[in-house]
């Protein structure tokens, strides 16, 4: 769900309300034509990488999600029972920062809310069909150019919140590199961050035994903190009309979170190692100060691509694609469906124009994205 785009990167292409009109379509077609497709993650992740605090990471994504299910359902297009379906298939991506013990209570109380709301307001009867089904990149604000070999320990670190606990463990997970700070990371430095994966999976034991932290009070009493301040805020801005209506609000809230947390660390209240506290360093063998330590693209592989584009396009019908481009906009206008149409554009690339929208639904799709598979 691009929500995130407009309120975290400032990358979007469309607005909030025309996304979510795109994101409806997406559901409603998969559900109908792709089974065993999850057709949307809705992202946490860049609202803490903007500021967000445990709490508010709960309490926006939830909301968007309530604006997403709300429209699907009101389109009218899908069956209660298909619309159940719709519910089990969305999955989410979610960040872990450093107070992992802190993840590890966020993402109890983000369970339980998603199966609470998902019960309660929408009327899904099946608990596998309430389960929150999340993937997890983990913290990338808080790495640091200053002695980035602090970064392994970090992202280690991180990773445990969102593994420890059997009863909230993620999904999927994937981890930044140690020079995320400083560019784009080489191959070496995104194999070290697979094998942190691969050794908490394969040589430690904490897939081998139920969940650890069941039964602890201070676990207990942190996530229900976490829950009744969330929900709070879920109320507060359903009471603004719903995600879309409080977008300024959320923004606001946001900006302080993340005003206040860089006030924290320039004051010295907020310790960040190597940064403004235990500065002083040997030299590292892993990162000299030189641009060797990233990666840097061959301006050949982007004159490369460029080429191909202007060939593509090159080679393309021309009326097919007018053609296409056309259906398109009808169907944006009249309230279709805009699946269907946007297949037959991307379709209509064949230097014979052949594309049609009548070939068969992706019914055992190899490339269906379920998370359900992956060991962690």
């Amino acid at each position: 769900m691009r929500g995130k785009e407009y309120l975290a990167r400032g990358t979007y292409i469309f607005p909030p309300a025309p996304s979510l009109r795109l994101t409806s379509d997406t559901i409603t077609y998969t559900v109908a034509n792709v089974p065993k497709w999850n057709p949307i993650n809705v992202c946490s992740y860049h609202l803490q990488e903007a500021g967000a605090t445990p709490v508010q990471e709960v309490a926006f994504t939830l909301c968007t999600a309530i604006a997403v299910l709300d429209t699907v359902r009101a389109s009218g297009k899908l069956s209660v029972t298909e619309f159940a379906e719709a519910v089990g298939r969305i999955s989410f991506f979610v960040n872990s920062s450093l107070r992992f013990i802190e993840e590890v209570c966020k993402l109890h109380a983000f369970g339980q809310l998603w199966d609470e709301l998902t019960r309660d307001r929408y009327g899904v009867t099946d608990p596998k069909l309430r389960r929150f089904r999340y993937g997890v990149q983990v913290n990338s604000l808080g790495l640091t150019e200053a002695q980035p070999e602090n970064n392994v320990p970090r992202i280690v670190l991180e990773a445990l919140g969102v593994t420890l606990s059997k009863d909230a463990r993620c999904r999927a997970l994937q981890l930044p590199t140690w020079n995320e700070a400083l560019g784009l990371p080489r191959p070496w430095d995104q194999q070290w961050s697979l094998r942190i994966q691969q050794i908490l999976a394969y040589e430690t034991d904490i897939l081998e035994y139920e969940d650890i932290f069941e039964g602890s009070k201070v676990i207990e009493a942190k996530t229900n903190d976490i829950k009744r301040a969330a929900w709070a805020e879920v109320e507060r801005v359903q009471e603004f009309g719903g995600v879309i209506s409080a977008l300024d609000y959320v923004k606001e809230q946001l900006v302080a979170s993340h005003t206040e947390r860089i006030r924290r660390i320039n004051a010295g209240e907020q310790t960040v190692v190597g940064v403004n506290k235990f500065t002083e360093t040997a030299p590292s063998p892993l990162y000299t100060g030189d641009s060797s330590a990233i990666l840097k693209v061959d301006e050949a592989a982007e004159r490369g691509q460029i080429a191909r584009l202007q060939a593509f396009r090159a080679s393309r019908n021309q009326t097919e694609v007018n053609a296409a481009l056309a259906s398109l906009r009808d169907a944006a206008i009249n309230g279709d469906n805009i699946m269907p149409v946007s297949i037959r554009c991307a379709w209509s690339s064949s230097a014979t124009g052949t594309a049609s929208i009548s070939r068969p639904a992706f019914r055992n799709c190899p490339y269906a994205s379920s998370q359900d598979s992956t060991r962690m």
